[in-house]
C-alpha cells in the first residue's frame, strides 16, 4: 500500500472510521516523515480511535517537529473548540477530549498544563485522562495544579472511580502530606478503593504511612487483594 494512496484515503474525511483507522495503522508501520501531514490531519478531525492512533503514530515517527506540530491541535481538541467536535454526539466529544489529554500526557509539554488543569473539572472520563497527563508532565506547576482536585475527588462518596483515580495518583505523586487523607480511604466502602489506598500508602512509604497499613492489617479488617 503506497503512502500516497494511504494518505488520500485518510484525508477523505467521509471515509468510515474503520477505513481511517486502517490507514493510520499503515502509516504507523511506514514511519515515514512524509506521513506527518496526513497523520496531523487525522489528529485534527478524527474520532477518538483515529485521533489516538494517529497521535501514537506521529510519536513513533519521532521527528523533531512532531510534538510542536501536534500541541496546538491537541489543545484545540481537548478544549472542544475544534470544528469536528461541534458535529459529534456528546459522548463522542467526551472520548475525543480524553484521547487528546492522553496524547498530551505522552508529549509531556509544559504548555499543556493550563488546558489540562481546566479539564480536571470535567466528568470522570476527561478528568482521569487530564490528571494522568499532568502527572506525566510532572513539573511543579503540573503537580500543584492536579493535587487539589485529586483531594477533592476523594470526598465524592458516590463516585467510586473518581476516588480510585485520586488514590492511585496521590500514591504515585508520593507526598507525605497525603497520608492523612489516604488513611481515611482505608475504610472506604469500596474494597477496590481501600485496597488501592494500601498500595498508595506503601508507595509513599513514610513511617506514618506504614503504621496505617499495619493498623488496618492487624485489625483483621478484610481488604481486596492488593
Amino acid at each position: 500500500m503506497s503512502l500516497s494512496y494511504v494518505g488520500t484515503r485518510l484525508l477523505t474525511q467521509a471515509s468510515p472510521a474503520s477505513i481511517a483507522g486502517d490507514c493510520v495503522v499503515s502509516l504507523k508501520k511506514l514511519r515515514a516523515v512524509s506521513a506527518l501531514q496526513p497523520l496531523l490531519d487525522a489528529v485534527a478531525w478524527g474520532d477518538d480511535f483515529v485521533l489516538k492512533a494517529a497521535g501514537e503514530a506521529l510519536l513513533r515517527i519521532a521527528s523533531p517537529q512532531t510534538a510542536d506540530a501536534m500541541l496546538p491541535i491537541l489543545l484545540s481538541r481537548l478544549n472542544g473548540s475544534d470544528a469536528p467536535n461541534a458535529t459529534m454526539a456528546e459522548d463522542l466529544q467526551v472520548r475525543v477530549r480524553a484521547a487528546a489529554a492522553d496524547l498530551l500526557g505522552m508529549i509531556k509539554h509544559p504548555a499543556a498544563v493550563a488546558s489540562l488543569t481546566r479539564a480536571l473539572g470535567e466528568t470522570w472520563t476527561v478528568f482521569k485522562s487530564a490528571a494522568h497527563a499532568l502527572c506525566e508532565i510532572g513539573t511543579a506547576e503540573a503537580i500543584t495544579s492536579v493535587v487539589p482536585e485529586l483531594l477533592n475527588r476523594l470526598q465524592r462518596k458516590g463516585d467510586e472511580y473518581d476516588r480510585l483515580t485520586a488514590v492511585e495518583l496521590l500514591g504515585r505523586i508520593g507526598e507525605h502530606s497525603f497520608v492523612p487523607a489516604l488513611k481515611e480511604m482505608l475504610s472506604d466502602p469500596s474494597p477496590l478503593v481501600s485496597s488501592r489506598a494500601v498500595t498508595a500508602l506503601r508507595l509513599i512509604g513514610t513511617a506514618e504511612a506504614m503504621r496505617a497499613i499495619e493498623g488496618i492489617e492487624g485489625s483483621g479488617t478484610p481488604l481486596a487483594d492488593h
